[in-house]
C-alpha cells in the first residue's frame, strides 16, 4: 500500500473515532417509533417532546438544553442496567433546569428501569397521572420541587432512591396510590411522603433525614400501611395523621425531631410490634428503647439491638435471609426484617468446591470426611 493510501486510511479511521467520541443527537417534537441508542448518546433535547412510542437504550444520557418537558401519552421503554443507567439531566450550560417527565394516561406497558432523573425545576421531576406503572432501581435526586407526584393512578416502586429533592420526596393526590418496597426516601426539603386523598404502602422502606415530617397524611381518609419500615431523624414528626388511618407494624419510629413521633390529630391508627419513642401508643408488642442503629444511613441494627427478634411472632413474618436479618427466625423490626429483607441485597450464590471421588463403581460405598 502506498504511503498516500495509508495516510488516507488513517485519516478516515481518525474521523470515525472522533465522531464516536463526540457524537451528539438533537431531538424535539413527536417521538413515534423512535429509538435512542447508546451510539447516538448524548441526546440533546432542544424542545418539548411528546412520546407516542419511544425506546431508550441502556447507557444513554438525555441532556436538556433548555426548559423543556417530556410528555408520555403512549409507550416509553427506558431500560437501563446496573452498570449502564439511563440519565435524564440538564446540560452543563443549562442553568434554568428542565421541566420534568409527565406520564399522562400513558401505556401501562411502559418501562422505567435503572433510570436517574435530576436537575428538574418548577415541576415535579416525575408526574404520573392516570398511568399505573412500576419503577425499579431508579434514582430521583437533586430536583428543586417534588420528586414524584402520583395522581389518580397506582405506582409501584422497588429499590428506588428518592433523595435530596427541594419539596416532598413523594406527593400522592387525587385518589393516587403508591407502594414502596426496599426504597429510600431521604434528605428531601419538605415531607418525605405526603398524601392529600391518597394511599401509601411501605414495606422494608427507609424514610429519614427529611426537613419536615417523615410522612404527612393531610387529607380526609388518607391511608398509610407500613411494615418493617424505618422512619427516623426527620425534622419534625415521624408521622402526622390529620384525619386518615395508619397501620404500622414491625417498624422503628425513632429520633424524629418532635415530642410526638406519631401525631394523630383526628385520625385513627394502630401500631404493633414496633419500636417507637412515645408513650401510650396502645397496640401489642411495642418497645420504647433505643434501636441501636449501626449507622444512620443504611439503618442496619447492631447485633445487640432490642429490635432484633422483636417483631410479630407470626411465622408468616419470619426472617428468611441472613444477612441482612440478625438473630433467629423471628421478625426483626426495621427494614432488614421479614421475608422482603432480601430486596436490599442481591442473592448470594456460593460456588461449591469440586470433590474428587476417584474411581467409583456402581456398587461402591463412599464416606466423606
Amino acid at each position: 500500500m502506498m504511503l498516500r493510501d495509508k495516510f488516507f486510511l488513517l485519516l478516515v479511521m481518525l474521523q470515525i473515532a472522533v465522531h464516536s467520541v463526540f457524537a451528539k443527537t438533537f431531538v424535539s417534537g413527536v417521538m413515534d417509533g423512535d429509538e435512542w441508542t447508546r451510539a447516538m448518546s448524548p441526546i440533546h433535547v432542544t424542545g418539548d417532546i411528546t412520546v407516542l412510542d419511544l425506546t431508550i437504550e441502556a447507557g444513554v444520557r438525555v441532556l436538556f438544553d433548555g426548559y423543556y418537558q417530556i410528555t408520555v401519552n403512549g409507550i416509553l421503554k427506558a431500560t437501563g442496567t446496573a452498570n449502564d443507567s439511563i440519565r435524564f439531566e440538564a446540560n452543563a450550560g443549562n442553568t434554568q433546569g428542565w421541566a420534568g417527565i409527565v406520564f399522562d394516561n400513558a401505556s401501562e406497558n411502559s418501562v422505567f428501569v435503572y433510570c436517574q432523573v435530576k436537575d428538574v425545576t418548577g415541576n415535579p421531576a416525575l408526574h404520573f397521572n392516570g398511568t399505573n406503572l412500576t419503577l425499579t432501581h431508579c434514582t430521583v435526586r437533586q430536583n428543586d420541587n417534588i420528586g414524584l407526584k402520583i395522581s389518580n393512578n397506582q405506582l409501584y416502586l422497588e429499590r428506588c432512591r428518592i433523595v435530596s429533592n427541594g419539596a416532598q420526596g413523594i406527593y400522592v393526590d387525587s385518589g393516587g396510590q403508591t407502594h414502596l418496597v426496599a426504597c429510600t426516601v431521604t434528605h428531601n426539603g419538605s415531607s418525605g411522603l405526603e398524601t392529600n386523598d391518597g394511599q401509601i404502602i411501605l414495606e422494608n422502606t427507609i424514610v429519614a433525614h427529611n426537613n419536615e415530617e417523615g410522612i404527612l397524611l393531610s387529607g380526609d381518609g388518607d391511608n398509610l400501611n407500613c411494615t418493617n419500615g424505618v422512619i427516623a431523624y426527620n425534622g419534625k414528626e415521624g408521622l402526622i395523621n390529620i384525619n386518615g388511618n395508619h397501620s404500622i407494624k414491625n417498624s422503628i419510629v425513632y429520633f424524629n425531631n418532635a415530642v410526638q413521633q406519631i401525631a394523630n390529630i383526628q385520625g385513627s391508627g394502630q401500631v404493633d410490634y414496633s419500636d417507637v419513642a412515645q408513650l401510650n401508643l396502645g397496640g401489642t408488642g411495642n418497645l420504647m428503647d433505643d434501636p441501636q442503629f449501626a449507622d444512620t444511613s443504611t439503618f442496619k441494627l447492631s447485633p445487640s439491638s432490642p429490635a432484633v427478634d422483636a417483631g410479630d411472632p407470626d411465622p408468616a413474618n419470619n426472617d428468611a435471609y441472613f444477612p441482612p436479618s440478625l438473630g433467629n427466625a423471628r421478625n426483626d423490626m426495621g427494614v432488614y426484617g421479614g421475608p422482603l429483607a432480601r430486596k436490599w441485597f442481591p442473592a448470594l450464590f456460593v460456588q461449591p468446591e469440586a470433590l474428587d471421588f476417584g474411581e467409583v463403581g456402581l456398587n461402591d460405598s463412599l464416606t466423606l470426611t
